[in-house]
């Protein structure tokens, strides 16, 4: 797959819709940092029949922060702008597809919203992101704070008394 995160050439990243049941499956599109508009197309070939064709298209985005622009038809595929998106969030972009033979086809895709500059793969390791996981345990009770008094030195009368502490530096 190919990267082109520069809009303004209107290159994409392409992302092929295989046959088959999707039930079980994850469309991930690349990620992209909250700041980035990239363009995604989605070739959906494998699903039509080879007298069909994509005639019209809407979406729906979970999150309101994403801004999706410059919807266009190829055929048998769609592109699209991406931009914005919360940073640290894996959304769900649903579009439903009208094709030229009068059926309606849902397609659920996902996007990461991961740090620019980080973002490589839909699989990358280099950020991670997920459900919250769960409080861990407490951990184990530290050393006690430690404050010794060495020698307090009293002055002439109306004079403050002096104190000189001894003890560690690291428990105290």
């Amino acid at each position: 797959m190919n990267i082109y995160k520069d809009a303004s050439k209107k290159e994409a990243n392409y992302i092929v819709v295989p046959e088959g049941d999707l039930s079980n499956s994850e469309i991930a599109l690349m990620p992209k940092a909250p700041t980035e508009k990239v363009y995604y197309e989605i070739l959906f070939y494998k699903r039509l029949e080879d007298n069909d064709s994509i005639v019209s298209i809407s979406s729906n985005l979970g999150d309101t922060t994403l801004i999706l622009e410059n919807l266009e038809i190829f055929g048998k595929s769609f592109r699209f702008l991406l931009g914005g998106g919360t940073l640290g969030n894996k959304d769900i972009l649903q579009f439903t597809l009208t094709t030229k033979n009068g059926e309606q086809r849902e397609l659920n895709v996902t996007v990461i919203i991961a740090p620019a500059g980080v973002a490589k793969a839909p699989l990358s390791k280099d950020y991670v992101i997920g459900d919250k996981g769960q409080k861990g345990d407490t951990g184990a009770a530290g050393a006690a704070a430690t404050v010794t008094v060495g020698t307090t030195t009293t002055g002439d009368a109306g004079s403050k008394a002096t104190v000189t502490n001894s003890g560690s530096t690291s428990a105290a």
